[in-house]
């Protein structure tokens, strides 16, 4: 959950869906360039009180732990404050994170209104919804918000998210943390693979929603430029 709002890259919106015309998407859509961003997101169990919220602004990141019985926060000092570079891209191309690939996820509609365009996509582990809202000529609003389902992970479905963390991570060790984590995944899919089988299960998810994770980010454009990592 935690670095699902970092990682940003340009990724194309799915080309069976044509609701929203190229217009809008120029229009509405973030352009090209270099954005800090300040993002409060928080995952919840459905059925319990138990989550984690995370807020990030400037180079502060607060994270409270939510238990039925108390709630601990902790501040910890960023090596610098949250951007994310926006490269150019196709005129009808969304910048998405990365646990909205195509790869994984499959893009269900996009609508219009005002000034805010609306995705929709349902991905392995439940369905999904980002907002991005134009409030001026340099700040946009995005909004996620996803329900995850229970049951057994396939933990390859991490690979894109890991990707990402490992490129764009807010430290060096996390950085070193996610490509830790990729080189290790094959080991880690099999040992469960295996553990499953021996009871007779396999990995997969049921249809009930267990989770659900939300989150605002606030976007400035800060130059014109950048480069992705």
């Amino acid at each position: 959950m935690q670095n699902k709002y970092l990682a940003i890259a340009a990724l194309l919106a799915a080309a069976n869906v044509a609701a929203v015309s190229q217009a809008d998407y120029a229009r509405i859509m973030p352009p090209p360039g270099l954005y800090s961003i300040e993002a409060d997101a928080k995952i919840m169990h459905t059925q319990q009180p138990l989550g984690v919220r995370t807020q990030r602004s400037g180079a502060t990141e607060t994270t409270t732990y939510i238990a039925p019985d108390q709630q601990v926060t902790r501040q910890l000092p960023l090596d610098q404050p949250e951007t994310t570079c926006v490269p150019p891209r196709p005129a009808k191309a969304a910048p998405l994170p990365s646990y909205m690939l195509p790869a994984v996820c499959k893009n269900l509609s996009e609508t219009v209104s005002g000034d805010s365009l609306t995705l929709v996509h349902q991905c392995q582990t439940g369905r999904m919804s980002i907002v991005f809202q134009r409030l001026d000529s340099t700040h946009w609003q995005v909004s996620h918000a996803a329900e995850i389902m229970g049951g057994v992970p396939n933990v390859t479905a991490l690979k894109p998210m890991l990707e990402q963390m490992a490129r764009h991570g807010a430290s060096e060790q996390q950085r070193q943390q996610a490509k830790q984590m990729l080189a290790e995944l094959p080991q880690r899919q099999a040992a469960l693979e295996a553990q499953l089988a021996s009871i007779g299960m396999k990995p997969g998810y049921t249809n009930q929603v267990a989770m659900r994770d939300t989150s605002v980010q606030r976007w400035t454009r800060i130059a014109d430029q950048c480069q992705p990592r």
